[in-house]
């Protein structure tokens, strides 16, 4: 899976968030007046992706899975591959219904974005306690996006993946706390951290770099010391 290399194919999170409202408004229209089995091709009027619904006989009743016709799931232009591959797995996971594993692949996609970003070395838990005490102390050290975040998000991601794994002595009733509403909000949440890591100092080296450029092309060059 390669990076997407135009920003203006991509949909904004309003966009984003508007499309996953209008998913779930469409799925309980279809399945409300039982329409198993049917399929249905879609299309986004905003960014131009497809999507492919599918209406079936679960075995808990009717069931809907969405499938979009691009990779990626929430990944930005400017998400690494590594990241990037388990948001993938975590949308592909989100359109049948298999919140448990969508979990786990969000909390697969923050630990190599730890590692991207130079948070490396032991496992997650003990990581990012190492990572909190740094913000706490002001340490420079640490990337500057750990600043501009609530840092308890990193945390609950990672423990609600975790809970999804761990055997909980045998209680898989437990997995029922981690239902799409909470999905969708671990969704939000790496939505923005994807903003703050990747797509903000992106657009402000861009900017940064224009305004320059046009700054000098307007100051007359300085005169050389006889």
């Amino acid at each position: 899976m390669s990076e997407i290399e135009d920003p203006d194919d991509y949909p904004t999170p309003e966009q984003q968030e508007e499309e996953e409202h209008d998913r779930e408004e469409y799925k309980e229209g279809l399945l409300r007046y039982g329409m198993a089995p049917a399929l249905f091709v879609m299309k986004c009027g905003e960014c131009d992706t497809g999507f492919t619904a599918v209406v079936y006989n679960g075995a808990s009743g009717e069931s809907l899975a969405v499938f979009p016709d691009v990779a990626g799931g929430i990944a930005t232009p400017k998400t690494p591959e590594s990241v990037g591959y388990y948001l993938d797995q975590a949308a592909r996971a989100q359109s049948v219904d298999a919140m448990s594993a969508a979990a786990t692949m969000y909390r697969a996609a923050l630990e190599h974005l730890l590692e991207e970003q130079g948070i490396s070395g032991g496992m997650l838990g003990p990581r990012l306690e190492a990572l909190l005490r740094k913000r706490e102390a002001n340490d420079k050290s640490i990337p500057e996006w750990v600043y501009r975040i609530n840092p308890e998000y990193l945390t609950v991601i990672k423990d609600l993946g975790n809970g999804a794994v761990h055997t909980n002595k045998g209680d898989v009733s437990l997995q029922g706390h981690i239902n799409s509403s909470i999905v969708v909000l671990i969704q939000t949440a790496f939505e923005s951290l994807l903003e703050h890591v990747y797509e903000a100092p992106a657009r402000e080296t861009e900017h940064l770099t224009k305004l320059r450029a046009a700054a000098a092309a307007v100051t007359p060059p300085k005169k050389a010391k006889g």
